[in-house]
């Protein structure tokens, strides 16, 4: 089920950049041909002025299409199957042992947002601290980051 729900919400975000790809593209043209009329009614100023708004709108559609595209086409040290697999664990056992106290897809992103974390390698050394954490109620043992993470995704 986490997996799902990470899913939809990733979904929900590819939908949304989608939609202000087509919207910026859709005022750009719209804008363009505006700049272009040769009607009596507008004057040079006005055409001047939907013309520098149409170059507005083209500039931030070339950055949200090359950033989608950079996006989606990367691929991080998670976007194996391994990282995949230690990230539905990941979730899954923050879920189990927080019970909805700490948003588990926030500390996700804390914790593989830098190193040493950041690859699956990485993460893996959390594996005898947080073990230690589950058996001894202890924190002593934990990283920082690991402490920092937790504590900046309270509430979930």
């Amino acid at each position: 089920m986490i997996l799902v729900v990470a899913s939809d919400s990733s979904v929900s975000h590819t939908v949304g950049e989608i939609t202000a790809i087509v919207a910026l593209a859709a005022a750009a043209i719209w804008l363009g041909l505006r700049a272009r009329s040769s009607r009596a009614d507008r004057d040079r100023r006005a055409r001047t002025t939907d013309a520098i708004a149409a170059l507005v709108c083209l500039v931030l559609l070339v950055g949200g299409v090359v950033r989608f595209v950079d996006h989606h086409s990367s691929s991080g040290p998670f976007d194996t199957a391994q990282g995949r697999q230690m990230h539905a664990g990941f979730l899954a056992g923050c879920q189990q042992g927080t019970t909805g106290v700490i948003d588990c897809d926030c500390m996700w992103d804390h914790l593989t947002s830098a190193p040493p974390y950041d690859t699956p390698e990485g993460l893996l050394t959390l594996a005898g601290p947080v073990t230690n954490l589950i058996r001894t109620h202890s924190t002593s043992g934990l990283p920082p980051q690991y402490i920092e993470a937790a504590t900046s995704c309270l509430g979930g």
